[in-house]
This record gives C-alpha cells, structure tokens and sequence, in this order.
C-alpha cells in the first residue's frame, strides 16, 4: 500500500504551531483511516511541514527524514509571555517577581490572596478591585506574538463575525468569543492595556487551585484535527505528547517509582495509565494498545498522583503561560513534594513565562532551593488587615537549608510560623515549646517555632538568618547573658541590626561587676549551703548521688553559677530593681532573659539537670500544670512574637 502525505499548515489560525524548533506533531487518526489530507486553514505563515502516514501501522514521520527541505514558523522569543514585573501593595510596599516566585509566611498571611490578585488583574479587572496590591505592572505579549495563543475561525452561518477560540486560565475550558470581523485585531493593535487583558486575557495565563488539578488529568473526548483545536490540557497534551510526555514520565518516576502514559488507542476518548512500566512508547495503535494493557487508569488512583500529573502538565505543556499555583503540596507526601519543587524550581530556569507559587510545605521548599537556588522568595505576614512582603535573598534561604548548626532540625518551617523563638539547649526548646503548644496553644503559642542552637555563643547566626527570612524572632538565654558583652551584642545586633547601645551595655556591666564583687565568705556560704542541702537529702544509691553531689559543686565553681541557681533573688534592693529593668528593655528588643535564673529553675523535678531532669520535667507539666511563673514569662515571648490582631484572634 502506497503511504497517504499530507500538508499541515502552520499559523495564526492553528493551535498546531510550531514552538521554536520543536518538532511539530498532529495526527488525526480518523482521516487518516478515510485516506484524507489532514489540513487546517491558516493565515500567519505559509511554511508546511510535510508528514508521511504509514497505513499499515498507523505511524506518523517526517517527510524530511527521507530528504524533503521543510521550514518551520519563526522561534517565540523569551519576552512573549504575559509577564508579571511588580506590584505596589496597599502600604506603599514594591513586590518584585521573578521567573520563580514562591510566597511564603503563616495561615491567613495573604498567600493565595496574591495570585488571585494577580489573576483577577491579568484578566482585565480594574486596580480598584484588587484586595491586597494598588497597581500591578505586567508586560503584554508583542502583537505578533499574541494571536499565538488563540484561534481565530469564520463564524458558521454569519459571515460578518468571527469566534475567537482558545483553552482558558483554569486548563480544563474552551473560551469560544463570539464577535464582528476584525475584533480580535482590533483589541491587540488598541493601546489600551486593559482592553486587552480583558478581553484575550484568560488565554495568557494558568491559574491551578486545589480543585482544577485534578480536572486536569480527567479523560477527555478525542478532537478532529482537522477542523477543532485542543479544548482541554489533555488535548494539548497529546497534540505535544512526544515533546511533554518524556519529561513527564520521568518526573512521576521520581515522586512515585511508576510509569504514566497517555493511552490514546480508544480513538474517540482519552486518558492516562500508570503502571510498573512500559518500555519505549510506539506510536503505533495496536502495539500501544499492547504496551498499555495492563495499566490503571489514573483516574481511579489516589489524590496525590493525579494531583502531581495536573500540576507538570500546566507546567510543562503550556511554557508560554504564567503559571500561579496554589499549595502544590497538597495531596503529596514530603518525598513527593520535594521532588515536585525542585522540578518546578529546574524548569523556570529556561520556562519562558514565570512561575509563581504559594506554598505551606519545607519538603516543596526544600525542592525549590535544590532545583533553582536563585528562586525569588517572599515572605509574607499580615498585621491586622495589611500584608507585608519580606524579599529573602537566596542567599539566606540557601544558608538556612546548609547551616550544620540546624541541618537536624525544621529550619525551614520557620518560614510559615507566625515567630521563631530561639532556646540554648534540646532541653529548653521542649519546654518552652510545651507549654507555648499546650496551656497556652490557645493563645497564639501554637503559631510559633521552636529552635536550638547547642548554646547562646552559636544564637546570633540562626537569628541573623531568620530575620533575614523575614521571621519575627525572640531568644530565650539564661541569667548568665549578662556575664559578659559578648554573646549578647552579637545577639542584639542579629535581632536589631545595630550594635548594642551604650546605655544598655554600661548596665549589663555594672550587674557583671557586681557579681563579681562577690565576697568569698558569700560564695563559700554559698558553697556550704550546697552541700548541706546535698547531706539533708535522700541517697538511694551511689551513682545517684554521687552525680548530684558533683552537680552542686559545679555550680559554685564559679560566681556565675550561684546566680543562675538564685535567678533575680540572689540580688536585693536597687541591684535587683536595676536587674529587672535591665531584663525588662532587653525582653523589648526581642531578648527574654530567664529571671530565676536558668531552665532548670522553673521546676523541682529532684534531679538537678540534664535528660532525667527533662523527662522528669515534662512529665510533671503534662500531669501537674504549668507553674504561674513559667506560663507568664512564655506568655510574654509570645505577645513579643504576634501581632496584636494574632495574639486577639487566638484568644477569642
């Protein structure tokens, strides 16, 4: 049988163009079976690209493997998206976005409130109507890029008005405009901005939520190629399978350890499998029937893999559009989460139109960062009914991920708290964290982040750096701070970024001086007092006791020590008023100094430190209540941490 060629025309009418110098591939089986020439008017180019049909095996070539010249349509440039440039928020504040975006920061801190300002705007509604941002700036594609994204055909039955055709925003929707001749046109040529974005605006970008994934990946009626363009992802999908589907086998290979593929061999309806694996695809009917055989549909697998199926499509199947995309991670387990990320985080490095996202995931995080690590971050917390935009350098972002200092613990998270509040040791951050999280969940404590550093010397790094992320931090130290300049200048110079004042310093001094004036026969009292206390108490066995007996003269080794066993009562009359003063202006700069001295104060547990005093601790706060003092003093690091309109909301 002598093969069937057929010419395909390229152009301003066609969804069927070719993307750069990406191979061009339509098929419609059906006049292809009639023996047809598969043929679709065009008005923008008059360059063919030639395909040969074998009908035996129902496979498509290119007619210039066998030595015919073929042209393809000029390569899109990079600036032909809609692209999202700024945005002056309601507080006068500029936010930049970059071809990666990922916004970041608590619940209801105005994340997906973003992209639908940004949705709303890039389809034509007026600044006024705009919820978080006065103006937005974006770049329209150039008038010969535009009809790029659209279709324009005769109306049937009134020759005086055309149908402009095209896949809406939400990827799952044919918009069909109906209107007089030369419309379409006439809104690309008009100077008004606006104009356009309202009129054409649903086909320059993709908006994905919770809910359009999903539709994304449903099985879908096949098209006519001949005289019907894609009205759904699916369709474009397949229309580009042999581009795309690479790319996305591989990806879903990586997040779930199966295979996908898009079984079109039912001819009149679409869909996708999964399955252990199936070889290299043929492009054959019949032997892709047999390689998909025992595939599952998607449609019948969990949330996750159809709702990671929908968001690679949108990504990879339609470059040219901005994607915004609403809490990728939702549905995925971290391992698919972070794989997500950093797919997304590679592709916006060459993707001609921008990424933005918002996210509530470290995992997705973490992909983004290793994927793209010039990702543009912003951080975004809301005080009463304004939202404000921290820029995080991916500088920062990257030191956060890489620290060894916080490499064991949920450093990241700390971009989607309401604060962070940083302790010494393990042992204080549980604590401080129960009682945040537990009596007083309530009010606000369950928003915050609680983090370690091994010791107050290494606090300054991780603040520096959270601040820097745009977290509001506290830091929780004992009495001993006050010991010496250092480290609590480089404390409240990562918290502030200033130096310490010399009012401040001249004070923490003066108390360091008093300490040290102690008498010796003070500190040998001190020392005697120990170690009564030590004889008056129960010896059970050896070991035991020994390890208390050891305890207590560590801790009148040094002038210090004794003042961290006393806490503010080992001071009396004007010192201790100027101790507590002193607490008091650091408690407002974010520095909360432990006032009975040191963690281990707060509760008699019998043991003096160490991991059975920390059981024994925890124990005694889930059975016994938080004492008074230690509920105020956290209490007061959380009012520090939330805003007014948080602190309100959690309490009511």
């Amino acid at each position: 049988m002598q093969p069937v060629f057929s010419a395909l025309s390229v152009g301003r009418y066609s969804p069927f163009r070719a993307f750069g110098k990406r191979r061009l591939y339509a098929y419609s089986a059906a006049a292809f079976k009639r023996g047809r020439t598969a043929r679709i008017e065009d008005g923008l180019s008059v360059s063919y690209d030639l395909f040969k049909l074998d009908t035996r095996r129902t496979e498509l070539h290119r007619i210039s493997d066998w030595g015919f010249k073929t042209e393809t349509a000029p390569s899109e440039g990079k600036d032909m998206p809609l692209k999202f440039v700024s945005a002056i928020t309601r507080n006068d504040d500029e936010v930049m976005f970059g071809p990666m975006t990922v916004l970041v920061g608590p619940n209801n801190s105005g994340k997906s409130q973003t992209l639908r300002d940004l949705r709303d705007f890039a389809l034509g509604g007026p600044e006024s109507s705009l919820t978080l941002f006065k103006s937005i700036d974006v770049t329209m594609p150039s008038k010969e890029d535009f009809e790029k994204f659209f279709q324009v055909l005769p109306s049937k039955g009134s020759p005086t008005n055309e149908n402009v055709l095209g896949i809406g925003d939400s990827l799952v929707k044919v918009q069909n405009i109906s209107s007089g001749v030369g419309w379409s046109k006439t809104v690309i040529e008009s100077p008004d901005l606006q104009l356009q974005r309202q009129s054409l605006g649903t086909f320059l970008i993709s908006h994905l939520h919770a809910g359009t994934r999903f539709e994304l990946t449903a099985p879908q009626e096949a098209y006519d190629l001949e005289t019907e363009g894609p009205t759904h992802a699916l369709q474009e999908f397949f229309r580009r399978r042999r581009e795309v589907q690479p790319k996305l086998r591989q990806a879903f290979a990586e997040a779930f350890g199966r295979d996908i593929a898009l079984d079109w061999t039912a001819m009149k309806r679409w869909y996708f499998k999964v399955g252990s694996g199936f070889g290299d695809l043929s492009e054959s009917l019949d032997e892709l029937k047999q390689q998909l055989r025992f595939g599952q549909l998607l449609k019948e697998q969990g949330d996750g893999y159809q709702s990671f199926t929908g968001i690679l499509i949108a990504a990879i199947v339609f470059p040219d559009r901005p994607l915004l995309l609403d809490e990728p991670e939702a549905f995925l387990h971290p391992k698919q989460a972070r794989v997500l990320g950093r797919l997304l985080g590679q592709l916006s490095v060459d993707r001609p139109a921008q990424i933005i996202v918002s996210t509530h995931s470290s995992a997705f995080m973490w992909g983004v960062v290793s994927g793209n690590d010039n990702a543009n971050v912003l951080r975004l917390n809301r005080v009463g009914d304004t939202t404000h935009y921290t820029q995080v350098p991916a500088s920062t972002v990257t030191a956060l991920t890489r620290t060894p200092l916080l490499s064991s613990q949920p450093i990241l998270d700390s971009l989607f708290h309401q604060g962070v509040v940083v302790c010494e040791g393990d042992p204080d951050r549980a604590v401080y964290q129960f009682v945040a999280h537990r009596p007083l969940g309530g009010k606000g404590g369950e928003d915050l982040l609680f983090i370690h550093t091994n010791g107050k010397g290494a606090a300054d790094t991780p603040v520096e750096l959270l601040k820097g992320a745009g977290a509001p931090v506290a830091v929780i130290v004992d009495i001993d701070i006050l010991n010496a300049s250092s480290p609590l200048d480089k404390i409240v110079k990562a918290l502030t970024g200033s130096e310490i004042s010399g009012a401040l310093e001249e004070r923490r001094a003066e108390i360091g001086g008093w300490v040290l004036q102690m008498q010796e026969d003070q500190f040998l009292q001190k020392l005697l007092d120990g170690v009564n206390a030590w004889i008056s108490s129960d010896h059970t066995d050896a070991r035991s006791s020994r390890k208390r007996l050891e305890s207590t003269l560590k801790s009148t080794t040094s002038k210090w020590e004794v003042v961290k066993r006393k806490g503010i009562s080992h001071f009396t009359g004007d010192q201790l008023a100027a101790v507590v003063s002193l607490i008091e202006d650091l408690a407002k700069i974010g520095v909360f100094v432990v006032p009975c001295g040191e963690l281990e104060q707060w509760i008699d547990t019998g043991a003096s430190k160490g991991k059975d005093w920390n059981r024994k601790a925890l124990e005694k706060l889930q059975t016994e209540g938080c004492p008074t003092d230690l509920e105020a003093f956290v209490q007061g690091v959380i009012e520090f941490l939330l805003p007014p309109a948080v602190a309100a909301a959690s309490t009511s």
